[in-house]
C-alpha cells in the first residue's frame, strides 16, 4: 500500500510476477473492514505519515 502512485507503479515493475496486491491508498485513512487482518506489517511507514497515531 502506498499513498503515491508513482512509487507503487515501481514496486509493480520490480514485482511483476508476484502475487501480491497493491493498493493505492492514505495510510491515515485506510477503507478495510474491522478485524480483516491477523497481523500488519508497517516497515518504515510511521516516519512518513504526517500524523502517526491516526495511521495506527
Amino acid at each position: 500500500m502506498d499513498y503515491s502512485s508513482d512509487m507503487l507503479g515501481k514496486v509493480k515493475t520490480k514485482f511483476k510476477n508476484a502475487t501480491i496486491k497493491f493498493l493505492e491508498m492514505d495510510e491515515q485513512n485506510m477503507v478495510f473492514e474491522e478485524e480483516l487482518f491477523d497481523y500488519v506489517v508497517a516497515s518504515l511507514i510511521l516516519s512518513v505519515v504526517p500524523d502517526a497515531n491516526k495511521c495506527f
